[in-house]
């Protein structure tokens, strides 16, 4: 039986002007769920939120381990329509690094346009959970 795992992650390049996407999840049975907020300082100011769910899964090769980390998020958290896709993402941790990996992401900004945000650097803080 797998225990119960939660992560606060951090998207985002630390440059001036970049969007920064905070996640928290919580992960059970490969399955992840949580929150997740993309901001921009930028006028008007980008400010998406959005409700996640998706997968996690352990990739091995060799001596090298991965986590891959696949979510979809939407406007709102009921699964009842209409409730859009407004984030996708896909990220990597890094078993030589831990706590590291790379993400690609995507959301749909105000005019309904998705903005692609690729190869950005992902930090994740493990909370324990008792």
């Amino acid at each position: 039986m797998e225990r119960l795992i939660t992560g606060h992650f951090r998207i985002g390049s630390n440059l001036p002007g970049a969007p920064l996407f905070k996640l928290s999840l919580s992960f059970l049975d490969g399955h992840a769920h949580g929150q997740g907020t993309i901001t921009q300082a930028v006028n008007p100011p980008l400010d998406i939120h959005s409700h996640l769910r998706g997968t996690s899964a352990l990739i091995v090769s060799g001596a090298d381990t991965r986590q891959i980390i696949t979510l979809t998020g939407h406007e709102f958290v009921t699964p009842m329509p209409p409730n859009p896709v407004n984030v996708e993402c896909s990220m990597y941790l890094d078993s030589k690094q831990p706590g590291t990996g790379m993400a690609t992401y995507r959301y749909l900004d105000e005019k309904k346009q998705w903005v692609d945000v690729q190869n950005v650097p992902v930090k994740v803080t493990w909370i324990p959970v008792e």
